[in-house]
């Protein structure tokens, strides 16, 4: 069976300090690996959720504009309806839905790659942002 492999890097302090503290923000990158196996599928719509584990610890940050610059959509759980909703730029969440815009391909007639598609063995890296809540580390 094909797997997918997701790998998180370091936290990277956005003051480049070793600690992070309380209120400080940070970024971090997570890769998402289709298989490259003989079993291997295309993905197509794919969706990424990231989600704090301690929200005491840290919130995650949505960009200054939402999509941002490389149209990505963030959304989020309206707690009231349960419907995923628009994030407000800058708001400071537990969790983000990431949607990755469609992109189009050059060439002679106009190709629409699908927003999150994924091909066997092709990898996306999205960087995130966050800010601390309470005292922590990068390493």
């Amino acid at each position: 069976m094909a797997d997918i492999s997701v790998k998180i890097h370091s936290l990277f302090d956005l003051t480049d300090s070793r600690e992070i503290r309380p209120g400080e923000k940070f970024s971090f990158s997570v890769t998402a690996t289709n298989s490259s196996e003989a079993d291997a599928v295309r993905l197509e719509n794919v969706r990424y959720h990231m989600k704090v584990e301690d929200p005491t610890v840290a919130k995650l940050l949505v960009p200054p504009t939402n999509p941002d610059a490389e149209g990505t959509g963030y959304k989020g759980i309206d707690p009231a309806t349960g419907d995923l909703v628009e994030l407000a730029p800058n708001a400071e969440v537990d969790e983000i839905y990431l949607h990755p815009r469609a992109t189009i391909r050059g060439g002679g007639p106009v190709v629409i790659e699908r927003a999150g598609d994924l091909d066997i063995g092709d990898s996306d890296k999205l960087t995130l942002r966050g800010k601390a809540v309470t005292v922590g580390s990068t390493g």
